[in-house]
């Protein structure tokens, strides 16, 4: 069975400069800021825009949604599943 690498956090940069942490699956967790780019958040952390998830409570993610402050993300290795890029 394929193994994944673990998500891993490649830092501050500009457009997305939010704060990291963990939840208490021991997820990563992050909090966007003023000044965010979804594709720079997706870069940040090795993903693509399908990688990353919402809480349910803030509505579907996908290569259109406009990062807001505090807005909480959690990168995932969730496959492709046939989605357009």
């Amino acid at each position: 069975m394929p193994t994944t690498a673990p998500i891993v956090d490649m830092g501050e940069r500009e457009g997305a400069s939010g704060v990291v942490g963990e939840n208490p699956d021991g997820a990563l967790e992050y909090v966007a800021v003023a000044g965010d780019v979804t594709s720079v958040v997706c870069d940040r952390f090795g993903r693509r825009w399908w990688q990353m998830s919402r809480p349910a409570t803030a509505g579907p993610f996908d290569c259109n949604t406009a990062v807001m402050v505090g807005d909480v993300l959690v990168p995932t290795d969730e496959p492709q599943n046939g989605r357009p890029d």
